[in-house]
């Protein structure tokens, strides 16, 4: 079996608790419903396939109250916010970490790239924080978030704006190289996506692909969900365990992009710009 293949039929994660913390509680299925959100989505090409920078782990800090001192988080207020937007290890079971992407937090590295369109939405960054899930023996889950801090809520609008753009006129079948490796990416509508709990239909959209490598005869589906609120914008990125997500996969999905909604909600004002 292709070891891709096999990593793709690895045991299941346990959710834990969806957001502890007051006021942030999903509004979509509770934490105690949850179905497991399979290790088996570690299929990381399919990840880069969608538009997300091929980027390694930088140091294995926990987005926690207690970041290591290597985490900007550590020393940056807005860091700090940020982190509260994203995915936690408090999202996952027990052996679950949330990691600082390498230069997850630099602007040198680009937020949207989805079918290799021009976004200007980029050169009005103000900060970024991208993490990656990982289990205790260190392999990758395929889930991800980065929350984007722009100028202005005109700004996050317009990056939004853009990807929406991009999706429409990006050619379906196409061909992605990773790691040398040609994969098959087509679009495929995301109308079997729960929004339940999500920000409004105005400051969201949905990205949806099956993406084929021929190689390890393989075929897995990734499904972006991006969400703004005043001048942030925040994205979740997942893949399947198999050729589609399970009915349980998509609730799953659905739980951590409406914990997603209801940390975007919980911000103040001074940092979104939103009333």
């Amino acid at each position: 079996m292709n070891r891709r293949r096999a990593r793709a039929a690895a045991a299941l994660l346990g959710v834990a608790t969806m957001l502890a913390t007051a006021g942030c509680a999903p509004s979509g299925p509770s934490a105690a419903t949850q179905t497991p959100i399979p290790t088996a989505s570690a299929w990381w090409p399919a990840l880069f396939a969608q538009g997300h920078p091929a980027q390694g782990l930088g140091p294995a800090a926990a987005a926690s109250a207690s970041p290591s001192a290597t985490d900007p988080a550590a020393t940056d207020a807005v860091q700090r916010a940020l982190a509260r937007v994203g995915l936690r290890a408090a999202d996952f079971g027990d052996g679950v970490t949330v990691v600082l992407a390498q230069d997850g937090a630099s602007l040198s590295q680009h937020s949207l790239a989805y079918c290799s369109a021009t976004y200007p939405s980029e050169d009005q960054r103000v900060a970024r924080r991208k993490v990656e899930v990982r289990t205790s023996d260190g392999q990758r889950v395929g889930v991800t978030s980065e929350v984007v801090l722009y100028r202005t809520p005109a700004e996050a609008a317009a990056a939004l704006h853009e990807l929406e753009q991009a999706a429409a006129s990006c050619p379906s079948p196409r061909t992605v190289t990773v790691s040398g490796d040609p994969l098959t990416v087509r679009q495929v509508p995301a109308t079997d996506v729960p929004v339940e709990g999500l920000v409004p239909s105005d400051r969201r959209t949905l990205v949806s692909n099956s993406v084929t490598d021929p190689k390890a005869n393989a075929t897995y589906r990734v499904v972006g969900v991006y969400q703004v609120r005043g001048r942030v914008l925040a994205d979740l990125i997942a893949t399947s365990a198999g050729t589609d997500f399970t009915s349980a996969e998509l609730t799953t999905l659905d739980a951590l992009a409406a914990a997603v909604a209801g940390r975007l909600a919980a911000l103040g004002s001074t940092l979104t710009g939103a009333s």
